[in-house]
């Protein structure tokens, strides 16, 4: 159990807050509603989108570094049904790719968002409610330390997005924020404080595994916020236990595996890290690497 509790993720704390410097202006113009499909031909993008879900996360996460998202509160706001600045002119990718292109104070994400990305926002804003219980974790990556670390905590993805060091690996988890789905379990995230680089970093660890979320709870059975303990941050997110955990583990119908791997102490002395990922191929490249393939530890949602 140490092996696989001594993970070392160098992030961010909960409460970190990242100030962003360009401040806009004025609220967006609303001129988007002049703006309907005239792109359409030139730009030759299909209005059917891919994923609601991707959707959501686009909106709530800047294209660009130190610019705000769509759901910023000067912009179009976290609830595009409340059409602030009618955003739900946005349901058609035509009518986003306008206005990213006249709209001034939409210039900076120009020739930025992909068309499949439009249209994932396109999708989203024409239909939130479709992505109301889905959520991403988003692995980032820090070079300087070569550290990995994955969240679905809006607020962290905000805050790595603008952070220097900090960037995404492009690799996602599809989890669910409702315990509503049949079968969903909690996905419990847990903070070791200076447990690695002779006691100067933090950690992360997450898990679904109930005897290992009551191992967790045993070495600090009043979560206090103390050095080298595991503190609980509570539910993370809503994931699927396999139907068979561990090395040749599997899902259930409809899931997808997600692989847990560990950067151990015996081959990695005081630099220990987890990655959780769906990616098989990434897996195995990673056990080639030296790192320890911990198997299937939780299944995600396919979409």
């Amino acid at each position: 159990m140490r092996r696989t509790l001594a993970s070392s993720d160098h992030v961010p704390g909960a409460s970190a807050r990242i100030g962003i410097s360009a401040q806009f202006s004025a609220l967006l113009l609303s001129a988007i509603t002049y703006f309907f499909p005239l792109l359409a031909a030139a730009l030759g993008m299909p209005c059917a989108a891919q994923s609601a879900v991707s959707g959501r996360l686009l909106y709530t996460t800047p294209f660009v570094a130190g610019q705000r998202s769509c759901a910023n509160g000067a912009c179009h706001g976290a609830d595009p049904s409340a059409n602030q600045n009618q955003i739900r002119n946005g349901g058609n990718a035509p009518e986003i790719a306008s206005a990213i292109r006249i709209v001034r104070l939409m210039a900076f994400m120009k020739d930025v968002p992909t068309a499949a990305q439009i249209n994932d926002l396109a999708a989203y804003i024409r239909n939130p409610e479709s992505a109301a219980t889905a959520a991403t974790m988003v692995e980032f990556h820090f070079a300087a330390l070569d550290y990995y670390f994955i969240t679905s905590r809006p607020i962290e993805i905000s805050v790595l997005d603008v952070t220097a060091g900090w960037s995404r690996t492009g690799s996602v988890i599809h989890v669910t924020t409702s315990v509503g789905q049949a079968s969903a379990v909690a996905l419990r995230r847990y903070h070791f404080d200076r447990v690695a680089v002779k006691n100067t970093r933090s950690s992360h660890f997450y898990t679904v595994l109930p005897t290992e979320q009551v191992t967790l709870q045993a070495l600090n059975p009043q979560n206090a916020q103390v050095a080298g303990l595991p503190f609980d941050e509570g539910i993370d997110a809503y994931a699927f236990p396999a139907a068979v955990e561990g090395v040749g583990g599997r899902c259930g119908s409809g899931q997808i595996p997600v692989y847990r791997l560990f950067r151990g102490q015996s081959r990695f002395p005081d630099n220990p890290n987890h990655r959780f990922t769906t990616d098989v191929a990434l897996y195995n490249s990673f056990v080639a690497l030296g790192w320890d393939g911990e198997g299937v530890k939780f299944c995600a949602l396919t979409l």
